[in-house]
């Protein structure tokens, strides 16, 4: 939080920010703020996204069961019990979220980040009593921690729907009371002495610097926009909190929608600790054009998603050599066969005394390795398929026993062949060759099926790299 306060020490002799996003006065941001003459695009990425996610593919989050939205950010956030639903059974994606809302959304937020939160006691706000103790609690609990301030000094104005700038001020300063996770983004400061963390992207480090970071928006650094609101815009967009990657319109005084919120709350919480009950496996990148040098992370988690420490985890990997009958596990007994180690396991497959183990946060970050594009020569797979697992010392992995469930967590990191080549391969049992002259016999009558890829540019002399006689 201090790091937030000095830096806005120059902002309050021009303005008086009297609320999360309610602005007195009309103020621009600083000229050094503009949107990007190039759009940054999903390609070119943002240097400050999470590495990891608080809702993984890995994880197999349940749908939520609404039938008005198939979000799958409606989804993560209904797992951790920060939506309940208008109903049992309906989200009402579209509808706006008034500002008793968006403290639910928020305070559910903290806590489930690790957050402890204030006692909720009053904090002079005249106009709540007419809410629940749970909205009201909410509310203080805000104000305690930093993320509002009111629209006054007296009143928090719980009936008024947000709009967006609003929403992206209190989201930044709610990730200002956050510690980062694995992968995020952080920021830290001395402080009486210690070391805090906390996510932050940087934007506008130092007292009255303002945030120069490249963005989109054309629609944030003018007209209603504070200085505040529009840096905590930018923020959260290197942050990879937004709503459309490319998109050039922020839309700063629109009421913010439920939907839009979700998002918004997911895209946070990916920096954050928080992720999902059981073992959970992630790697930075699943998929990439040429090798892919993939980290990975493992969490683990109890039912109410606490971090568990001191879990002995043991990680290894399978890659195809492309030799008939390479395989991970025997078929017979479910046993590794062809699986190895990763370089912080002690034996594959086997839960040694001395096992790498989950830290204080529940966090453990296996050793992983480059996985290698399409084998040309040998026609193996490029990919590597990684298991973590946990059980009590001395088991030894069974796949007919242990792969599912709580203490188990897989993933495929996949290296495509570079966008230029040309690549034939066949479902010839013994090779799958590509661009190279290797001819395979098959029987007379069966059936082979030939796979070519290739730029379109190239696809005229498709049938020059890849013949079958």
């Amino acid at each position: 939080m201090l790091s937030h306060l000095k830096r806005r020490i120059s902002v309050f002799t021009a303005v008086v920010v009297l609320a999360a996003g309610v602005p007195a006065l009309t103020t621009v941001s600083p000229v050094s703020a503009a949107p990007k003459a190039t759009l940054i695009s999903t390609v070119a990425g943002l240097s400050g996204e999470a590495t990891y996610l608080t809702c993984p593919a890995s994880a197999a989050i349940p749908a939520a069961g609404f039938t008005d939205t198939t979000s799958t950010d409606v989804d993560c956030i209904a797992y951790y019990g920060i939506t309940k639903g208008t109903t049992a059974t309906t989200y009402e994606p579209s509808a706006s979220v008034p500002r008793w809302a968006m403290a639910l959304y928020l305070t559910r937020s903290l806590s489930k980040a690790g957050v402890t939160l204030g006692t909720g006691a009053d904090q002079g706000f005249t106009d709540i009593s007419g809410k629940s103790a749970e909205i009201q609690t909410a509310i203080n609990q805000l104000k305690q921690l930093g993320v509002t301030t009111g629209t006054t000094a007296t009143t928090y104005s719980p009936d008024n729907n947000v709009i967006r700038q609003e929403m992206a001020m209190f989201i930044e300063r709610m990730l200002d009371n956050i510690a980062p996770g694995p992968g995020g983004t952080s920021h830290a400061e001395r402080m009486t002495g210690a070391a805090t963390a906390y996510v932050n992207s940087n934007c506008g480090v130092g007292v009255g610097a303002a945030c120069t970071l490249t963005y989109n928006y054309t629609d944030i650094d003018a007209g209603t926009v504070t200085v505040e609101a529009s840096d905590a815009i930018k923020e959260l967009y290197t942050l990879n909190i937004h709503d459309g990657l490319t998109a050039t319109t922020f839309n700063p005084d629109a009421d913010m929608t439920r939907a839009a919120m979700a998002s918004f709350l997911v895209g946070a919480l990916n920096h954050s600790n928080l992720r999902p009950a059981g073992l959970t496996l992630q790697a930075s990148s699943y998929s990439a054009i040429g090798t892919n040098a993939a980290s990975l992370s493992v969490t683990d988690r109890d039912a109410n998603h606490v971090p568990i420490a001191g879990t002995p985890v043991d990680v290894f990997r399978h890659w195809p050599t492309g030799i008939e009958g390479d395989r991970a596990f025997a078929t017979a007994s479910g046993l590794c066969e062809d699986a190895v180690a990763d370089g912080n396991a002690i034996t594959a497959c086997s839960i040694d005394t001395s096992e790498p183990t989950t830290d204080l946060s529940g966090n453990l970050v296996p050793a992983s390795r480059t996985t290698a594009i399409l084998s040309q020569t040998l026609g193996a797979a490029g990919a590597d398929t990684w298991h973590a697992w946990t059980a009590a010392s001395g088991t030894a992995f069974d796949n007919d026993l242990h792969s599912s469930g709580d203490d188990y967590s897989t993933v495929t990191v996949v290296a495509n062949p570079a966008l230029a080549d040309i690549n034939c391969s066949h479902d010839v049992a013994t090779y799958a060759k590509s661009r190279t002259t290797h001819f395979v016999n098959q029987k007379y009558g069966a059936t082979t099926t030939i796979t070519v890829r290739a730029p379109t540019w190239k696809a005229p002399i498709l049938m020059s790299q890849c013949l079958a006689r």
